[in-house]
């Protein structure tokens, strides 16, 4: 976890925004960059990420606290970034002028094996989701959630055909009573969701609620967290 709202060590940058680190052993893939490039630059020596191996970027949507820190990356000319396809131009406009390779996504695609780009939702505003096929199960990582995180789950459950047990990432619900997301959280689980990690535009009280429905399933992490996706059960 590179950069969040809030943090795990006091060395890290907080800051209003998400991107979070895949290490794959002989490379780095990128869920979003987070508002800024100090933020993502400092945040990734404190955890131990070397930006210069990052390969591959993928974009949940377009808006600047997903985008704007893909900048501190050394060298974009060797990275590939996949944008829903959806998005506004201009977002594929600015991240081509700092010598990106844009790949836009229409469709659901294996960039990796096990590692899936969801097809992009159209609709409140226009955003793709992450999965990892651990085998059994899937993990998610989300940027928003704008269009739905219940939405978002089925899809991949849909797609995938295997159940969805881990989902990390912003959830917007910054705004939402206990109440609403306490009947959210539990229709996640109704769905197979058995770990979560609400964060970013998720809220405090998202946690708190998470810890109540989840129990020990709550993955209370920050920027600068480490989380091994194989090791939770």
């Amino acid at each position: 976890m590179l950069v969040d709202n809030e943090v795990s060590n006091p060395s890290c940058v907080p800051a209003w925004g998400l991107s979070i680190a895949l290490d794959l052993g002989n490379e780095v893939l990128l869920f979003d960059g987070g508002p800024s490039p100090d933020a993502l630059a400092r945040n990734a020596v404190v955890a131990g990420i070397d930006l210069a191996r990052v390969t591959t970027v993928v974009v949940s949507h377009g808006h600047g606290d997903h985008v704007n820190g893909l900048t501190a990356l050394p060298d974009p000319t060797k990275v590939a970034v996949y944008l829903p396809s959806c998005v506004p131009r201009r977002v594929a406009r600015f991240l081509e002028s700092k010598g990106f390779a844009i790949q836009f996504v229409s469709d659901w695609m294996e960039i990796r094996r096990g590692i899936y780009v969801s097809k992009p939702f159209p609709e409140p505003i226009c955003e793709q989701f992450l999965v990892l096929d651990l085998g059994s199960y899937l993990a998610m990582i989300v940027g928003c959630s704008h269009p739905s995180i219940l939405s978002m789950v089925e899809e991949a459950r849909r797609y995938l055909a295997k159940p969805v047990k881990i989902v990390i990432g912003g959830m917007h619900l910054f705004t939402s009573s206990e109440r609403w997301i306490e009947e959210l959280f539990e229709e996640l689980r109704k769905l197979g969701v058995e770990r979560i990690a609400p964060i970013h535009c998720s809220g405090s009280l998202a946690k708190e609620v998470g810890r109540k429905v989840f129990g020990e399933g709550l993955l209370d992490v920050a920027g600068c967290s480490c989380l091994d996706l194989w090791a939770l059960w």
